[in-house]
């Protein structure tokens, strides 16, 4: 088992835990200022892959800069971060019903909407494969969170291609637009970030017996 990457029990990581908490709740309060306010609608396509990227970008190098931050982050629990995925049951059903009324693109909406939704609903299941302390649980929690990796790369792709190859202007529309513009400013990139997380508690503490363990 390789234990190195989790925080030793005699760290002092509660206050670093609770500021990365706050940082959550104050990047929730500040997303959705922004997107209430609707200064997003008249921003060039361009904005959304900007706001994904630099926000996953960002939390990746605070993680690999601050030791103390990449401690308290991989402290937390992971099962939290499994269930805030049942918000793309939310986005998932949105993206099928702007389809239905003409507002989103098939091509972008179906495949975006039916897999937001399966990953979603499965999540509570994910969650409790945790603690994913036996082979079977490790690779269910594993399944999920790759399935869902690879959901969201394909949706974040698949829409930059239809904007900036396709010229498509339905879904710069809605990203853009209250509440849809919640999906750039905070929900997608920590969509990203949670399955940053739990790939890193799987791959951190594997059960014993499993192939790769030690």
């Amino acid at each position: 088992m390789t234990d190195h990457i989790l925080p030793a029990p005699s760290s002092p990581l509660p206050p670093m835990r609770r500021a990365v908490l706050a940082g959550l709740l104050g990047w929730a309060c500040v997303a959705l200022l922004v997107s209430a306010s609707g200064v997003l609608e008249s921003s060039p396509p361009a904005v959304i892959p900007l706001l994904i990227g630099g926000s996953v970008l960002t939390f990746a190098l605070a993680c690999a800069s601050s030791r103390a931050f990449r401690a308290a982050v991989l402290s937390l629990d992971p099962r939290p971060a499994v269930l805030f995925h049942l918000v793309r049951v939310v986005a998932g059903v949105g993206f099928l019903v702007l389809h239905a009324r003409g507002r989103l693109p098939g091509a972008f909406a179906l495949q975006a909407g039916w897999g937001d939704i399966a990953v979603g609903l499965a999540a509570p299941l994910a969650a409790l494969a945790f603690p994913a302390n036996t082979r079977l649980k490790w690779t269910l929690a594993l399944a999920w969170s790759v399935a869902g990796l690879l959901d969201i790369l394909w949706v974040v792709g698949n829409a930059q291609r239809m904007i900036l190859l396709e010229g498509d202007v339905l879904i710069p529309a809605t990203l853009t637009r209250f509440p849809f513009s919640l999906l750039p400013l905070f929900i997608v990139p920590l969509v990203f970030i949670t399955h940053g997380l739990v790939l890193a508690r799987l791959f951190g503490t594997r059960p014993a017996g499993h192939p790769t363990g030690r």
